[in-house]
C-alpha cells in the first residue's frame, strides 16, 4: 500500500461478501449483488479470463452487480476476480 491509496486484490465466489483490513483498521469490504446496476465509470473495466470475469473500480461505490464500502478519504483501486 502507498501512502493514501490502497490497492486490494479481491476474490468472490457467487454472491459472495469479502473484507479487506487495512494496517490502520480501515475496513474494505466488496459484496457481489444479485443484480446488475445500471452505474456507469469511466475509470473502471471488466474483462474476461476464461470463466473468471475481472472488474477493475476506482471512484465508485458500485459498478456492475460489484458494491464495495466504505468510501474513505484515500484513493482505493479494486481489483475484483467473480469466480464461477
Amino acid at each position: 500500500m502507498v501512502l493514501n491509496r490502497a490497492s486490494p486484490p479481491v476474490v468472490l465466489g457467487p454472491r459472495g461478501v469479502t473484507t479487506f483490513t487495512c494496517a490502520d483498521g480501515t475496513a474494505l469490504r466488496a459484496t457481489w449483488l444479485a443484480a446488475d446496476s445500471a452505474s456507469s465509470c469511466a475509470a473502471c473495466s471488466v474483462e474476461i479470463v476464461g470463466e473468471v470475469r475481472r472488474l477493475r473500480m476506482s471512484g465508485v461505490a458500485q459498478f456492475k452487480d460489484v458494491q464495495v464500502e466504505p468510501t474513505v478519504p484515500r484513493a482505493v483501486r479494486w481489483e475484483i476476480l467473480d469466480l464461477p
